[in-house]
């Protein structure tokens, strides 16, 4: 494989504190309690990048479909990839879980060996993670490493990724390099060109919240409902009960959905003591985006509803949500809109 000299800038900024380590369930690991799973996937990229660098190991950064961060090593170079971790790894809860071939336990890359058994050629590379309220970032959340076969004529991958078949002419090998990360990468030509499929517009968020333990919210509410006749339940008192979930709400946010540009919090109620000035984050008043003024104040979820997308400064495509909607897993953003979505619009913009 040639090797392709990087030229790294504008790298994240790294952690210069001494990480605690643990041990849990017979797994050492470090105690986490900042890292969100995707920064702790990027994180462990950038070591295993530096670990293979240190050791003149080449590499290829290569894309598949999933947007999991993977690295191909030449096959013939496993076992410097084993000392070059072992080395790396001595202080660092590293593991290595074998993917290609089931029921091999995850190893420790500090005691010098890839996988317990076999020779794998796809592994996922960990550091074991556990924050302080339980949850574990394994190897769901791990960086892949395929060994590829370069023959003279032929190149083998063992899996198929976004450019190329598992058996290729080796002449349509195109050195290239990637700005990503931080990082300049080396890779092949075309296999970050973007596709079809891909979202690369803006998309926000938009909670609606009240806070029902507010004294002054719950006699206003009550004066205006008096006036009204509502359906049965309309007006009960879980509906605007308090509890904070709108907290767990925007921590499941931050963990699960990276790619979300900004947060707007719909509400009239004061915000929450415990939430912090974000530059995500924006409290939106009512008549900040209700279209008709006269029809405020209103404690119709509906109507404020229909009046998010006149949010000054919402992007295009948007989520909204309750808030007591938690993300519980990584999700991306293709999972609610396609590329498109963003070719034309009809959603009427404010002014």
């Amino acid at each position: 494989m040639p090797r392709i000299p990087s030229c790294d800038g504008g790298r994240p900024a790294e952690r210069s504190l001494a990480p605690i380590i643990v041990t849990r369930r017979g797994k050492i690991a470090r105690l986490e309690s900042s890292l969100t799973p995707h920064e702790a996937q990027l994180e462990d990229l950038v070591f295993v990048r530096k670990a293979l660098n240190r050791a003149n190991i080449p590499f290829l950064l290569v894309r598949n479909h999933k947007n999991r961060p993977i690295l191909a090593v030449d096959i013939r170079l496993r076992p410097a990839v084993e000392q070059a971790f072992a080395a790396a790894c001595v202080t660092e809860p590293m593991y290595a879980k074998t993917i290609d071939q089931k029921g091999i336990p995850a190893v420790l890359l500090a005691n010098g060996r890839l996988s317990a058994m076999g020779d794998p050629r796809i592994l996922r590379l960990y550091r074991q993670r556990i924050a302080p309220g339980g949850f574990r970032y394994g190897p769901a959340f791990g960086v892949e490493l395929q060994f590829w076969v370069f023959d003279e004529t032929v190149i083998r991958c063992p899996v198929e990724n976004s450019l190329t078949r598992k058996v290729l002419p080796r002449n349509e090998l195109v050195p290239a390099t990637v700005k990503l990360y931080g990082y300049k990468w080396p890779t092949l030509e075309g296999m970050f060109t973007p596709h079809a499929s891909d979202v690369t517009f803006d998309i926000d968020l938009v909670f609606s919240w009240v806070d029902g333990s507010d004294p002054v919210f719950r006699a206003r509410r009550a004066a205006q409902m008096s006036q009204y006749v509502v359906g049965e339940g309309d007006d009960a008192e879980a509906r605007i009960r308090q509890i904070d979930e709108l907290k767990y709400a925007l921590r499941s946010v931050n963990m699960f959905a990276p790619w979300i540009r900004r947060i707007f919090i719909a509400t009239d109620s004061a915000p929450p003591r415990w939430l912090a000035d974000h530059p995500k984050i924006t409290i939106v008043r009512a008549e900040d985006h209700f279209s008709d003024r006269a029809a405020l104040p209103t404690y119709n979820s509906h109507a404020v509803e229909s009046q998010l997308h006149h949010i000054p400064g919402l992007s295009e495509h948007f989520l909204y949500s309750n808030d007591d909607m938690f993300f519980g897993r990584p999700v991306k953003a293709s999972m609610f809109f396609s590329p498109a979505a963003s070719r034309s619009s009809s959603r009427p913009r404010p002014g």
